[in-house]
């Protein structure tokens, strides 16, 4: 009797843990998959240093190296084995292999959540791109100041409010107004950290949603890349008019971003990730949400 209630409170502790982590990683994953609300159609060539990074964004910043977030790639199940370089469609652009992916050490390596500092990372192709004009990074901190006209890009959902499958056959392009990081901080409170990131502000009509992220925020003339796209303003919601969208400040990451372009050893690794971030779950359960998701 003793051992069958055991095995039952263990039966019952397993789904708890399992239901549990399937929620998270759900709710982790319709942040991530962002794109523009409010937008118009990119014209072939306008972007040519956009990349496709899987369901994510990113840019192209030196012949092979491309700029994107950490928590679009820090699934080890999920690897990005090819990115698309200059598309404007869901079928077009280059298409390039990937050879390794360094994501920034202080991302950490329990989860993939965009609402996490130094989310940032960066790609290593295996062939080098010498056709395409590159993203220009912002060197400087001060910049953009608040209520700054900034371009943002991305393919999928293009309508606000909750997540819906639906997606953008075009790469569209927005421009809105950042955010100061004094307001940014006064409306997000202590966990907003200004000295590593940028917002913009969203309406109930225009914003970054579901498949933006890892996309650049521009300058106004779409050469200068500030930030990189991570996070709505709700973790299920975008274009709401609530919070102020979420971006990684490029200027306050020049340094890592500099010794990533100079470092040319491709170990294969990836921090971060489901594995790591769930614990102690069964193989069969984990099979199980990996299809799932």
């Amino acid at each position: 009797m003793k051992y069958e209630l055991a095995r039952y409170f263990v039966a019952a502790l397993t789904l708890l843990e399992v239901s549990f982590a399937a929620s998270n990683f759900t709710q982790s994953h319709l942040r991530t998959r962002r794109a523009v609300v409010g937008g118009t159609a990119v014209a072939q060539g306008e972007f040519p240093f956009f990349v496709a990074v899987g369901r994510c964004g990113g840019t192209l910043i030196s012949q092979n190296r491309v700029l994107t977030a950490a928590h679009c790639i820090c699934d080890p199940d999920r690897p990005r084995s090819s990115v698309r370089i200059g598309p404007t469609t869901q079928t077009d652009g280059k298409e390039v292999p990937v050879s390794c992916a360094r994501i920034h050490p202080d991302y950490g390596k329990v989860g993939c959540d965009p609402n996490k500092a130094y989310d940032i990372a960066v790609l290593q192709l295996a062939e080098s791109v010498t056709d395409v004009t590159f993203a220009t990074l912002n060197t400087d901190t001060s910049i953009p100041a608040g209520s700054s006209d900034v371009t943002v890009l991305g393919f999928g959902q293009t309508t606000p409010g909750c997540y819906t499958t639906q997606v953008s056959e075009t790469l569209n392009k927005l421009v809105y107004s950042s955010v100061s990081k004094d307001d940014c901080k006064s409306i997000k409170g202590d966990d907003f950290r200004e000295d590593l990131r940028l917002c913009a502000a969203n309406t109930e009509s225009t914003g970054v949603c579901f498949h933006d992220s890892g996309g650049p925020m521009l300058d106004s003339s779409g050469t200068v890349q500030y930030g990189i796209a991570v996070a709505g303003p709700e973790s299920t919601m975008c274009a709401t008019g609530g919070d102020p969208d979420l971006y990684t400040d490029v200027a306050a990451h020049n340094a890592w971003i500099t010794e990533q372009l100079n470092d040319n050893t491709c170990d294969q690794s990836f921090h971060g990730g489901f594995r790591e971030w769930v614990g102690e779950i069964s193989s069969g359960a984990l099979s199980f949400l990996n299809d799932w998701v």
